[in-house]
């Protein structure tokens, strides 16, 4: 711990401060990346469908035009 003190200029109260709030909060710190991935592969799912309904939407259209 002193020596990522020493390195990066910080006190070493305020390296092990920082160390306690991380080893007491890091669900909280790395829920944030869960929940954006979450997110990204919702936001993913959503555009694949809007394709999807897109191609459909044509290909009815087309097909009334045909007959």
């Amino acid at each position: 711990m002193n020596a990522a003190a020493t390195r990066h200029e910080p006190g070493p109260n305020h390296v092990g401060t920082r160390e306690r709030q991380l080893l007491e909060r890091d669900r909280e710190v790395f829920a944030g990346c869960q929940h954006r991935k979450l997110i990204n592969e919702r936001e993913a799912k959503t555009r694949e469908l809007h394709i999807k309904i897109g191609k459909l939407t044509v290909e009815r259209v087309f097909s009334t035009q045909v007959r």
